[in-house]
């Protein structure tokens, strides 16, 4: 609690925020979508949060959490948030994963692009990936927190994000 009210109000908003995220670590670019915020502007708030010691670097590039702060971040995030907000964040998260996966799954495998369903562009662009091979490594890291986020999309009232992430990873997790 003393180490949060120390932080300035942006780096406040994101902790909160990241209390939100079911997944067990989080990339600048999905905490951008998280807290509708520039990819630059939130890795530099996420740096600021790791010299606070309020975050975690165990892997470059994905931040975590020990888990009493992330139940701390929760519970400021129930406070503070509005329930507008929050659901705004994890549609924003989702939408990103969403996109992301939709990226990788075209690249992986162009010959089923045709046949998925359209998927609205999100709000915060994403980034491509360079190959296959490189769209498979991020599958391979973001794995549990694609489950995690398909999981939570049902539960927060947004099961057609469930949907759309099953219909594009069953190839990737069968």
């Amino acid at each position: 609690s003393l180490s949060y009210q120390q932080l300035r109000p942006d780096k406040q908003r994101m902790f909160r925020l990241l209390g939100l995220h079911p997944g067990f670590d989080i990339t600048a670019e999905a905490a951008a979508a998280l807290a509708d915020v520039p990819v630059d502007h939130a890795e530099a708030v996420l740096e600021r949060l790791l010299d606070a010691h309020v975050l975690l670097q165990q892997v470059p590039g994905r931040y975590t959490m020990h888990d009493l702060l992330r139940t701390y971040a929760r519970t400021v995030a129930d406070a503070d948030e509005t329930p507008e907000n929050r659901h705004g964040a994890l549609r924003r998260l989702a939408d990103h994963y969403l996109h992301k996966v939709a990226v990788a799954s075209e690249i992986m495998h162009p010959d089923t692009a045709h046949r998925r369903r359209p998927i609205p562009e999100p709000a915060m662009p994403v980034t491509g990936f360079a190959d296959a091979a490189a769209a498979l490594a991020w599958l391979n890291a973001e794995r549990g927190n694609l489950l995690a986020v398909g999981v939570s999309a049902a539960d927060n009232g947004l099961p057609h994000h469930t949907i759309h992430l099953s219909e594009l990873l069953w190839r990737y997790i069968s």
